[in-house]
């Protein structure tokens, strides 16, 4: 599975691509390749796939635009409606039939070199500043920390996005338009991806939890009250869900009470998060 995954990931890295056999004939060398991958997954599979280690370490899922909708059984009902007279459609078939018969640029050794796709400086500008705001979501306090290896992918999914769609329209520019486009998606995608690929997402609580205790070590204290945690800080005010999350924590053994009003850090939990101890329930 690892070799299969790392000579995929290098397909869509557009990385050059060797095979070496001991057998002669049989070794091979490929550049300039090209690869899309759509797969359907039932949601049972689906499961397996998103929580395996291996594909997750490797960063194989990292390369994918994940989704999971909701099933629309029980709404499809019956609409007369004729696609052909359907302009939207009949302009994406035209387009769709013209790419299809248009013959695809290679250089001299016969491999696919498609001609660079720039993008209008205005896009460009729009495109670092998505970039920018991507990364610093990516620190320890960000919200993108749980999903680092995917978000740290999306800015260039971002482009590869808008290029499609810039081919789409029959445009050899990403416009800003185009690149406004491609950002909506790429935010929607990653939505998605922390909503599917960590499980500790499936209960929020945890993830609470985990900023709580992030916070009382930011302070430096090793001991705090209760009633200093309903005062401030994530829970300030929210006496229930002070208790929730003190509950989860101390379930963990990430804290530590007697009377259930002083509590301290556990000393021999370390780095270990109420979240990542969720993660290994799962």
């Amino acid at each position: 599975m690892l070799r299969s995954l790392a000579g995929l990931s290098r397909f869509w890295d557009g990385s050059p691509f060797t095979r070496t056999r001991a057998t002669e004939g049989e070794s091979a060398s490929r550049s300039g390749c090209r690869l899309s991958i759509h797969l359907m997954i039932q949601p049972l599979i689906a499961q397996e796939v998103l929580c395996n280690p291996t594909m997750l370490g490797q960063g194989f899922l990292a390369r994918f635009l994940i989704a999971w909708p909701p099933s629309l059984a029980g709404t499809r009902l019956y609409r007369a409606l004729d696609p052909h007279k359907d302009e939207r459609l009949i302009k994406y078939w035209q387009r769709m039939s013209d790419l299809l018969e248009t013959e695809l640029s290679k250089n001299e050794q016969g491999e696919l070199a498609p001609p660079p796709m720039m993008l209008e400086p205005a896009a460009k500008h729009a495109w670092i500043k998505s970039y920018n705001e991507i990364e610093a979501e990516l620190g320890a306090a960000g919200t993108l920390l749980e999903i680092k290896a995917t978000a740290s992918k999306a800015a260039e999914q971002l482009l590869r996005i808008a290029g499609v769609l810039a081919v789409s329209e029959g445009t050899k520019i990403i416009t800003l338009q185009t690149l406004e486009w491609a950002t909506t998606l790429t935010h929607w995608y990653l939505a998605e991806a922390l909503r599917l690929i960590n499980p500790a997402k499936s209960d929020p609580r945890l993830v609470s939890a985990q900023r709580l205790l992030d916070w009382i070590k930011a302070k430096g204290w090793k001991t705090v009250h209760r009633d200093t945690l309903g005062a401030q800080g994530p829970t300030r005010g929210k006496a229930k869900l002070r208790n929730e999350l003190l509950a989860i924590l101390l379930e963990h053994h990430h804290l530590l009470s007697c009377d259930g009003k002083e509590y301290r850090i556990n000393p021999i939990s370390g780095a270990e998060s109420a979240e990542s101890a969720a993660t290994s329930e799962h």
